[in-house]
């Protein structure tokens, strides 16, 4: 039979544990757990034995488990490989689905007839790494730390696992302008910055996340907004007019009515609230 990790021997509830394993020395034996997780390929190749079958992975393969997947790793020939580990309950799951939209939810993944083995961007692995760096730069209980998982919990899940058929035929341009929009000083830069850099007209740009994401540029934009504008809250002493302008607003009134309408409280209340916990 193997092993059972149960959530609460690794993190409190609504936390996440986030660690890197250096070598499958460092690897568990074969186990299943009661929490999700993430694992992110860093370095070299893998075998992932995973429900009875055998999955080469190779570098910047992510992997989604669910709760009661039985899954262990074993060498690809002499390789060893570096991995990234993001675990975390279904209950947080629930919220970072329900905040990033696009169909996704809990039983979405779970009744997936297996676990999702994605390539994900070399940016979205570089991101990864420089998260787990500042993680680990900051000290124990710092809540901050969880912040950041939780953002990269979010990246990778709208980089790496949206629900069959969201990619589509979506061309090279396209998926390219999806990595670059992640960055702060483009979505500051809103619908304009996104066509200069793509080349593409607006409209062009509009019809295009119609068709393969049947969303918006906008919602799309303003989600990445309220999600760097709460992290600054959490994580800084910004002045919230600060915060409105590096998040690419230029109307104080504007940031408030879409910061309250992505969190339910003002940007002020939102600060008080978890900067007091």
């Amino acid at each position: 039979m193997p092993r059972v990790i149960e959530s609460e021997s690794i993190f409190s509830p609504g936390r996440v544990h986030f660690r890197l394993i250096r070598s499958l020395a460092e690897a568990s034996s074969p186990h299943t757990h009661t929490f999700f997780e993430i694992f992110l390929l860093i370095s070299g190749q893998m075998r992932h034995l995973v429900n009875g079958e055998a999955v080469l992975l190779r570098q910047n393969a992510a992997v989604l488990i669910r709760p009661e997947d039985t899954h262990g790793f074993a060498r690809a020939g002499e390789s060893d490989c570096c991995f990234l580990n993001l675990a975390f309950p279904a209950g947080l799951l629930g919220e970072v689905c329900a905040f990033l939209g696009q169909g996704l939810s809990v039983e979405g993944f779970l009744t997936q007839p297996t676990c999702l083995t994605a390539q994900a961007p070399a940016s979205l692995c570089a991101r990864a790494e420089q998260v787990y760096r500042e993680y680990c730069l900051l000290p124990p209980g710092d809540r901050s730390a969880d912040v950041r998982a939780k953002l990269l919990l979010a990246e990778l899940l709208e980089g790496c696992f949206l629900p069959a058929g969201q990619t589509g035929d979506a061309p090279g341009w396209f998926l390219r302008l999806e990595e670059e929009m992640r960055r702060p000083e483009v979505f500051a830069g809103g619908l304009q910055k996104l066509a200069e850099l793509s080349g593409k007209t607006p409209e062009h740009i509009c019809r295009s996340f119609r068709r393969y994401r049947s969303t918006t540029p906008h919602e799309v934009l303003s989600r990445l907004r309220a999600v760097y504008a709460a992290n600054l809250l959490r994580t800084t002493s910004m002045p919230v007019l600060d915060i409105c302008l590096e998040c690419g607003y230029t109307s104080l009134s504007h940031f408030y009515s879409r910061f309250r309408a992505a969190y339910g409280l003002s940007p002020a209340a939102y600060r008080s609230k978890h900067q007091a916990i």
